[in-house]
């Protein structure tokens, strides 16, 4: 009951705050590394009401965290791709949550359930402090990065000039005069 209300929280939140504008990948990590956090002390926590506090804090910030990592994949998709990349995200998600399920459940039978719960905990804010330093990450959203993301790692301490943008591909309509003529047919 209470991860339901701090999900409802998290998602009215973050519906009418709108999330961070730019350095979106922000609105990712650090509510990752305080839902970690909260996941420490709920499996840690000896008290019922330090728990629910804990569940329902930690179950806000996951609406927070995924509306940023939604609109950062959104803005990197192509269009005509994100049908196909979405499905695909959706398919790991879903794949992975009852392999996830069934290795905690295993483990919660082996060892205490709260030390399991706030283990993993650990392991997630250890692993998003580790991603608040990461420069190729925190540099998701810029453009310089994007284009040579996949060749070879670049330092983007440069503001692009208009030669830095990726060249465009014309169709016959949209080309100036000068290069319809130069192809053989007349200029409009």
């Amino acid at each position: 009951m209470a991860s339901g209300a701090g999900g409802m929280i998290g998602g009215l939140l973050v519906s009418t705050w709108g999330g961070l504008k730019h350095k979106r990948v922000y609105g990712v990590l650090v509510p990752m590394l305080v839902a970690g956090i909260l996941q420490i002390i709920y499996g840690l926590s000896p008290l019922l009401l330090l728990s629910a506090v804990a569940a329902s804090l930690g179950a806000a910030m996951h609406p927070i965290l995924n509306a940023h990592s939604q609109s950062i994949w959104q803005s990197h998709t192509p269009r005509e791709l994100q049908g196909r990349v979405f499905a695909i995200r959706r398919l790991i998600a879903w794949t992975i949550l009852p392999v996830s399920t069934a290795l905690a459940g295993a483990l919660a039978g082996m060892l205490d359930p709260g030390y399991v719960f706030a283990s993993l905990g650990l392991i997630w804010a250890l692993f998003c402090t580790a991603q608040l330093f990461n420069p190729y990450l925190l540099r998701v959203e810029d453009s310089a990065c994007r284009r040579f993301a996949i060749v070879e790692p670049v330092s983007c301490d440069f503001e692009p000039s208009l030669s830095d943008t990726a060249p465009r591909i014309e169709s016959a309509d949209q080309r100036p005069p000068a290069k319809l003529a130069r192809r053989g047919q007349k200029s409009q």
